[in-house]
């Protein structure tokens, strides 16, 4: 389907443009641009005096051919109009230029100077600027890769929470402009005048009368309004510009600050919590200015040195040196059972310029010995995952690179450094988040079917790329021919999974309907989990086989949203602990049943068949149509694999879509009198599975 944001790009966003642009951003003359792909970066009626693009631009620097996402504002290539008059004029367009690229960097400089204010930034930052008889532009920062969009509220207005973070930082931003005034007050001589004070804002008189003559015409229909406030809007309506004028104009003896002039909520962008999905930064803004639950005490072991090495292995340069770092917890409670996830803003110096990267560092749970712990805290597993991003899947993306269609879609955060001694393992990867990726917000109902369509497509790109890889070097997937559940010290696992039945069939055996026919089983099941939980993954060489993920559920995936649409547009896979090679059923099984909404398991063969599908295109693209399995081949894989169905929904799905207002502490969940928090919505989707398993008998 072709998106609203598609548009033809003007003939002046040429190559030389854009070279120029990112020469300026990235501070190198050495870059040549490859290619650029621009779409509209705002919905129509999101701006009305300039227009907004989002280019993607690909270059080569030296060896290396590397993207970055930038904004273009541009005045509007329209025909005229009141609005578009004043917003184009050259006055306007270079007082925008001289707050971007001369006042806000010295703003910044007295605020970084103070730590409590340091490093949040109130806009985007600033690029490169170029104005001609043709266009006149701005280059910035793309607030959508570090996790802005627009508040979804327009209609009904912002809330408290929005507003009151909009008041702290607008306040910072003003005592800024003031402070900077005081050392400087030639700074500020392009601002002595605003856009309201030229000439040419005449042409704005004839839409701010009508606006006021429309609101008179609604108002003369209150009765109880409308003798006491009809004669003031048409009193206004006539002298509109005068009374503006006056409302707005400076008076040098009174108190003054640098004001942003056309602040509203469509000139704002905001980021917005993981964890609890709260407004916490509004325009761009590297420390939280609200309080949070992700704060934490940074692990000794997440040392200056060890910053350092991660950067020097990620960015290939020895030169880099960590000036300093903030860690925060990466996830809330619950999100994450057999690891600590660390997000880390790490400023380093690299020759004489300052940067910042944000970093996900993972690292084995430090906590006392529990089942989940247990497991996923061996050497074993850590070794897999490290193989997984170090070595399996840049060969898979250089196969899937040699097919354009296929090309430039990573189904996971890029690697950048791992380390183990006897203190912590960790792994240290790319931000999603910086990317625009979160977690998905319904995890309590599961995904809905568009979410679901956009993983079975993923993850069939995923296997085919790992069959097509192993036929070519078998040796590449010898580190996952076992898995966690088959190694010997695991047996804490299984007290986890053999709890949670027992509690399954406590539930059941409070419904008349459900006891007679189920509990025995559930408690055949608790009794054999291990053995048949085995059984259900175990891998047969003689049948169709894959690597897989392994742990494929809602809280194992980020997904990146259209900032037009808000529709699902991308999604990335995390924690590759439990990867291995086996059919392709484990995936599907356990990605459908832990994570899809009632109303998409009810129609499960529509996920099937868009699985089947993207797995064959792949493979043909990647020229091993051979390999290819048909509808009836997948669906006996998948009935043959049926139990693993029926042992994710009892074992885990009840955990994994617990309300998370009541986070279910796995690591102490191995007790049978640990309660297990059902929902209704839970209760009635685990009636209807139980009676399709045993239909099916897969239990």
């Amino acid at each position: 389907m072709t998106s609203s944001n598609e548009i033809t790009k003007p003939e002046w966003m040429s190559t030389s443009f854009f070279e120029s642009a990112v020469i300026s951003a990235e501070e190198d003359n050495t870059i040549t641009v490859i290619s650029s792909n621009v779409k509209a970066a705002t919905a129509p009626g999101d701006n009305y005096g300039s227009d907004m693009y989002r280019a993607v631009v690909k270059f080569r620097r030296r060896n290396e051919t590397e993207e970055i996402s930038i904004i273009i504002k541009a005045s509007k290539q329209v025909s005229d109009g009141s609005l578009v008059k004043i917003a184009g004029m050259k006055k306007v367009f270079d007082q925008e230029t001289a707050a971007f690229a001369v006042v806000f960097p010295a703003m910044y400089n007295l605020l970084n100077e103070v730590p409590s204010l340091s490093n949040q930034p109130f806009a985007a930052k600033y690029f490169y600027s170029h104005s001609d008889e043709t266009a006149s532009s701005i280059v910035l920062e793309d607030l959508k890769r570090s996790g802005f969009r627009l508040a979804d509220n327009r209609m009904s207005g912002l809330d408290m929470k929005h507003c009151l973070l909009v008041m702290k930082t607008i306040a910072r931003y003003h005592a800024a402009s003031l402070v900077l005034y005081q050392k400087d007050p030639t700074m500020f001589k392009p601002f002595m005048n605003s856009a309201f004070s030229y000439d040419e804002v005449t042409v704005m008189e004839p839409m701010f009368a009508g606006n006021v003559s429309r609101v008179a015409k609604e108002v003369e229909k209150w009765p109880e309004y409308r003798e006491k406030f009809l004669q003031k809007l048409h009193n206004i309506r006539d002298t509109v510009m005068k009374q503006w004028y006056k409302a707005i104009a400076r008076n040098d003896e009174e108190f003054n600050v640098l004001c942003h002039g056309d602040l509203w909520l469509n000139n704002m962008m905001f980021r917005y919590s993981d964890n609890t999905g709260e407004v916490e930064e509004v325009s761009r803004n590297k420390k939280y200015i609200m309080a949070s639950s992700n704060e934490i005490t940074k692990p000794e072991w997440m040392s200056t040195t060890f910053f350092e090495n991660a950067l020097r292995y990620a960015e290939e340069d020895d030169n880099i040196t960590v000036i300093s770092s903030d860690v925060k917890a990466a996830t809330a409670v619950g999100d994450n059972y057999g690891s600590d996830m660390y997000r880390a803003a790490v400023k380093f110096r690299r020759g004489s310029k300052t940067e910042e990267l944000s970093i996900i560092v993972k690292a084995l749970k430090e906590v006392s010995d529990g089942a989940v712990d247990k497991i996923i805290g061996m050497k074993k597993v850590f070794d897999q995952e490290t193989a997984a991003f170090a070595i399996v899947f840049p060969e898979m993306y250089n196969l899937l690179n040699e097919v354009p269609s296929l090309s430039n879609q990573p189904f996971a955060a890029k690697y950048f450094y791992s380390h183990s001694d006897e203190t912590v393992s960790s792994i240290v990867l790319q931000d999603l988040k910086v990317e625009g990726f979160r977690l998905a917000d319904n995890r309590i109902s599961g995904l809905d079917l568009k979410h679901c369509l956009l993983v079975m497509k993923t993850i069939a790109r995923f296997h085919a790329a790992s069959l097509v890889l192993y036929q070519k070097d078998p040796a590449m997937v010898n580190p996952f021919m076992n898995n966690a559940f088959s190694y010997d010290e695991d047996i804490g696992i299984w007290e986890f999974f053999a709890s949670n039945v027992y509690r399954i069939a406590k539930e059941v055996e409070k419904w008349p309907d459900y006891r007679e026919k189920f509990l025995q089983k559930l408690h055949n099941i608790r009794d054999t989990v291990m053995e048949q939980w085995r059984k259900a993954i175990s891998r047969n060489d003689e049948e169709f086989n894959v690597l897989c993920h392994g742990d494929l559920w809602l809280n194992n995936m980020m997904f990146r949203y259209s900032d037009d649409t808000g529709e699902v547009e991308d999604v990335r896979f995390v924690d590759f602990q439990l990867t291995y090679w086996t059919s392709p059923a484990v995936d599907l099984h356990h990605f459908i049943y832990t994570s899809a909404s009632d109303e998409v398991l009810e129609h499960s063969e529509l996920l099937i068949q868009e699985y089947h599908k993207a797995l064959c295109e792949s493979l043909t693209l990647l020229k091993h149509p051979h390999l290819q399995l048909t509808m009836a081949m997948i669906n006996r894989e998948l009935h043959s694999r049926g139990l693993y169905a029926a042992l994710s929904t009892i074992v885990l799905r009840s955990i994994f879509l617990a309300d998370r207002s009541k986070a279910t502490d796995v690591e102490n969940m191995t007790g049978e009198n640990d309660a297990i928090q059902l929902s209704d919505v839970n209760k009635e989707s685990l009636k209807k599975l139980l009676l399709v398993f045993e239909a099916r008998g897969w239990i």
